[in-house]
């Protein structure tokens, strides 16, 4: 049986706790993708969701993923798509998996209504 490597009893809940792991704030990032997983929406529809970890300047560790609904034949999907190949210095590939590892720079944006963090652009990573 584990030993707690603390005492629960002088634990203090001061609200940081809800708040530490809040949103990212907007701004640019340095990330590495992490993972690329196929999932499917509520209405059905297929989607690539793409996991980024954050390697700097600031909120290093922290995640922020990314969905791509490229098998949609609508254009708009599939240059986005492209954009992030592009800024991880790839011109085409196979498999998302030659995606792993890779980094690139994201500008993350937050929704209008400030609940959802999401990802406006992909640069290529200069250093």
């Amino acid at each position: 049986m584990p030993n707690l490597p603390f005492d629960v009893a002088d634990v203090v809940d001061n609200g940081q706790a809800e708040t530490e792991y809040g949103m990212v704030p907007e701004g640019d990032y340095e990330v590495k993708v992490t993972n690329t997983e196929m999932r499917t929406a509520k209405s059905g529809t297929e989607y690539l969701n793409v996991e980024f970890t954050i390697e700097g300047p600031t909120q290093k560790n922290r995640k922020v993923w990314d969905n791509h609904f490229i098998y949609s034949d609508k254009a708009y999907p599939r240059v986005k798509f492209k954009q992030l190949v592009n800024a991880c210095g790839l011109n085409s590939i196979k498999t998302t998996e030659e995606l792993h590892g890779r980094t690139c720079i994201i500008t993350v944006k937050h929704s209008d209504d400030g609940k959802y963090e999401n990802v406006a652009e992909y640069a290529l990573n200069a250093g």
